[in-house]
C-alpha cells in the first residue's frame, strides 16, 4: 500500500480525526507565529518611535496630494485613482499600488499613526507567510524563523515604517504567490492554481521589480518534485504533466505581457531609466553600506558550503533554479541596492543560505554548529543597521513635522495668509516643496513661497507640482524682504543640497533637527521655543 494511500484509509478509520489534528495545529501554529511577529515589529516601529515620527518629504507628499484632490477638491475616489493612474503611466508601470495607496487616504486621510499600524501589520503577515514558507520546504520551525526574519529585518525594513515603499506590500504578494504555488505543485488543487495566477498577477501589476520573479515561478513550478534523476527537460512529462504545463504556460504569458506593457507605457514615452552612476561604482557602494553584512557573511557561509564538495556539486540545477531568482534583483538595482530595494533579493538569498543549504548540504557536527552560529551573526549585524536606521527616520520624520506645524501656529496666530509669508528652500529636490505645500494647505495656510537656487528667484511655482492648477501655481516673483519665514533642510538631513544663497543677517535661526527655521526679526512674530528632536546615532 502506497504512503498517501495509507494515510487516507487511516484518517478514514478514525473518522477524520487525522485531518482535524493537523489542521488544528497548523492554525495554532500560525496564530503564534504571527502574534510573534506583530510583537517584534511592532517592539521596533514603537521603540524606534517611527510610528510616531509624522511626515517625511520624502514620497510622503503623495498622501497630501491624494488627501488635497479628495477632500479639499471633493474629488471622487474613481477620478483621483485616474489621475493618478493617468500621471504614473507616464513615468511607470504599477497600477495597483496607485490603486491602493488612494483608498488608504480615502479610508485614513493624512493619519500617519494608523497608516504605519497596517504597514506593520503587513509585514508581521509577510513574516508569518515566509515563516509557513519555510515549514512547506520541509525546514524545522528554528530555520524558518530565521529564514522569515532575515528576509525582512535589516536595512530593506526601511519598507516597512515608510509610508510610500511598493516593497511592503509587494513582498506580502511574492509570498503569498509562493505559498499558493507550493500548495498547488503538491495537491493539485484547481483553487491553488487560480490563486497563484490571481496573485502573480497582482505582484506584477504592484511594483515592476515583482516582474522579474515570474521566471523563477516558472522554474520552481519545472523543478518542484522532480526525482533527482529527471532532469529539467523530462519534469513536465511527470505526473500531472498537463497542470504543470498549464501554469507554466500562463505564468510565461503574464511576464511576455508585463514587459511589453512596461515597452509600451514607459520605453514607449521616452521615459529614461538610466542611471548616472557606473555599474561598477554602484557595486562597490551597494556592497560597502547596506549590502556589506550581506557579502561579508556570504564569503563565511559559501567556504563551510564549499568543505561539503562532494555533496555540494550534485546541486547545480539548484543553484540555478535560485540565480533565476537573485540575478534579476541585482541586474534591476546592482547600482543602489539599499534598504527597501534589497527587496524582494533578500528573499531569495535567505532561502539559499537559511533554507536550501542547511536542509540538503550540511550534516551535523562543529561545521553546521558553525553556520548557524553565522547566520544568527548575520542576523544580529542587519538589526543593528536596521534600528540605526529607525531611528534616523523618527529623527527626519519628527524634524519636518514639528517644523510644519511651528510655521502653522505661526501663520494662524498672525492672521492666517495674508499677513504671514512662508518660503521653503528645497528646490531642485520638489518633494520637500510638494510635502510642505499640501500638508499646510490641508491646514488652512496657503501663502507659501519658494526659493529656486539655479535661478534665484522666489515665486509660488516649482516643478512637478501636477495639481498646481487647483492649488495655486504663480510664476510672478517676490524679494527675499517680502519673506516673514523660511524652512529649509539643513546638513543633517540626508537628502540636504545646498545653502540657500541668501542674505539671512535679518532672520533668527531656529534650528529643528534635521530642518531648520529662520524667522525674520522686524516682524512681531515670537521665536517659538521648539523641543528639537534629537538622533541618537546619527
Amino acid at each position: 500500500m502506497n504512503r498517501p494511500k495509507a494515510l487516507f484509509e487511516e484518517n478514514h478509520r478514525f473518522g477524520g480525526n487525522l485531518n482535524h489534528k493537523i489542521e488544528g495545529e497548523q492554525v495554532k501554529e500560525t496564530v503564534i507565529s504571527f502574534l510573534l511577529f506583530c510583537a517584534i515589529v511592532f517592539a521596533i516601529l514603537i521603540g524606534k518611535g517611527t510610528l510616531f515620527s509624522g511626515f517625511h518629504y520624502v514620497d510622503d507628499h503623495e498622501f497630501a496630494e491624494m488627501e488635497f484632490l479628495l477632500k479639499d477638491q471633493h474629488w471622487s475616489i474613481p477620478k483621483t485613482i485616474g489621475s493618478w493612474l493617468a500621471y504614473d503611466f507616464t513615468r511607470r508601470f504599477r497600477p495597483l499600488y496607485y490603486i491602493l495607496r488612494v483608498l488608504t487616504v480615502a479610508v485614513f486621510g493624512i493619519d500617519t499613526i494608523a497608516i504605519s499600524v497596517c504597514r506593520g501589520f503587513i509585514a508581521a503577515s509577510t513574516m508569518t507567510v515566509l515563516y509557513h514558507l519555510g515549514r512547506r520546504t520541509g525546514n524545522g520551525r528554528f530555520l524558518s524563523f530565521l529564514f522569515s526574519f532575515i528576509s525582512i529585518i535589516g536595512y530593506q525594513m526601511a519598507a516597512v515604517w515608510k509610508m510610500g515603499p511598493q516593497e511592503n506590500f509587494g513582498t506580502l504578494l511574492l509570498a503569498l504567490t509562493l505559498l499558493f504555488l507550493l500548495r498547488y505543485l503538491d495537491w493539485y488543487r484547481i483553487s491553488d492554481l487560480i490563486l497563484t495566477l490571481v496573485l502573480a498577477t497582482c505582484m506584477s501589476l504592484y511594483k515592476e521589480s515583482y516582474i522579474m520573479t515570474v521566471p523563477f515561478l516558472v522554474c520552481l513550478t519545472i523543478y518542484r518534485g522532480r526525482p533527482e534523476s529527471i532532469g529539467f527537460s523530462k519534469a513536465l512529462t511527470t505526473e500531472h504533466k498537463t497542470g504543470r504545463r498549464i501554469l507554466c504556460a500562463s505564468l510565461t504569458v503574464l511576464f511576455i505581457t508585463m514587459l511589453v506593457l512596461i515597452w509600451a507605457v514607459v520605453y514607449n514615452r521616452n521615459v529614461s531609466a538610466s542611471s548616472d552612476i557606473s555599474i561598477v561604482n554602484g557595486v562597490i557602494h551597494s556592497v560597502t553600506t547596506d549590502l556589506r553584512w550581506y557579502a561579508l557573511f556570504s564569503l563565511l557561509l559559501l567556504f563551510i558550503f564549499f568543505s561539503f564538495w562532494d555533496r555540494a556539486r550534485a546541486y547545480w540545477r539548484e543553484g540555478l533554479l535560485f540565480l533565476s531568482f537573485i540575478l534579476p534583483q541585482m541586474v534591476l538595482y546592482i547600482r543602489d541596492m539599499t534598504e527597501r530595494y534589497i527587496l524582494p533579493w533578500a528573499v531569495g538569498y535567505a532561502a539559499i543560505f537559511v533554507l536550501f543549504i542547511p536542509h540538503r548540504v550540511l550534516s551535523h557536527g562543529r561545521r553546521e554548529k558553525l553556520y548557524y552560529i553565522l547566520l544568527i551573526g548575520l542576523l544580529l549585524a542587519n538589526l543593528r543597521g536596521a534600528l540605526v536606521e529607525a531611528d534616523y527616520f523618527r529623527f527626519s520624520g519628527k524634524s519636518l513635522t514639528t517644523a510644519m506645524e511651528t510655521v502653522e501656529e505661526i501663520s494662524k496666530e498672525h492672521g492666517g495668509d495674508d499677513s504671514i509669508r512662508i518660503m521653503t528652500c528645497f528646490s531642485p529636490d520638489e518633494e520637500g516643496n510638494l510635502m510642505i505645500k499640501y500638508w499646510l494647505r490641508l491646514h488652512g495656510v496657503d501663502n507659501v513661497w519658494y526659493w529656486h537656487q539655479d535661478a534665484k528667484t522666489i515665486n509660488q511655482a516649482f516643478n512637478y507640482d501636477s495639481y498646481g492648477y487647483l492649488s495655486g501655481y504663480r510664476e510672478q516673483s517676490t524679494d527675499l524682504d517680502s519673506i516673514d519665514v523660511i524652512v529649509t533642510a539643513n546638513r543633517r538631513d540626508r537628502h540636504f543640497l545646498f545653502d540657500p544663497d541668501l542674505d539671512l543677517t535679518d532672520f533668527t535661526k531656529v534650528p529643528c533637527g534635521s530642518m531648520t527655521l529662520y524667522i525674520r526679526n522686524s516682524t512681531c512674530i515670537d521665536i517659538p521655543a521648539i523641543e528639537e528632536p534629537v538622533a541618537r546615532y546619527y
